[in-house]
């Protein structure tokens, strides 16, 4: 068995229900744009590369456990035509499925240097609690 094999289609973002990240063609060309998610005891957090991207041109949206960030990045280079493109341009959307309920009201968005940094509250009921044991 080729254990380079067994790994190559493997995918940790499967675990959380998310889109993969990756085209399921030959090649594995990556999704734009590409996302980084963390986890904290009381939020989720996004890491989103979308350099050259208005931010007036960014959207999030959250319900329930699924976070979609959509928005637009508009063509460079000359009229005359480019060589080679490389950057994506156009519309684009990345679809994230949660491991919990998040609380949409308090959900933070900030954009610095074409990273878009998003803060997930988690629901309360999501949320990790300490219970007291009692004893007689």
């Amino acid at each position: 068995m080729n254990l380079g094999r067994l790994f190559w289609n493997w995918d940790p973002w499967r675990e959380f229900g998310a889109l993969s990240g990756r085209d399921r063609r030959w090649g594995q060309r990556p999704t734009y744009p590409p996302v980084n998610v963390y986890e904290a005891s009381d939020a989720y957090g996004l890491e989103v590369e979308v350099p050259g991207v208005d931010p007036e041109k960014l959207d999030v949206t959250v319900e329930g456990d699924l976070v979609t960030v959509s928005g637009e990045r508009v063509g460079g280079g000359s009229e005359a035509g480019a060589h080679r493109q490389e950057r994506p341009v156009g519309r684009f959307s990345r679809m994230l499925r949660m491991p919990a309920r998040l609380e949409a009201e308090s959900v933070e968005a900030h954009y610095v240097d074409g990273v878009l940094t998003v803060k997930l509250p988690k629901a309360p009921e999501a949320k990790a609690r300490r219970i007291s044991v009692k004893g007689n």
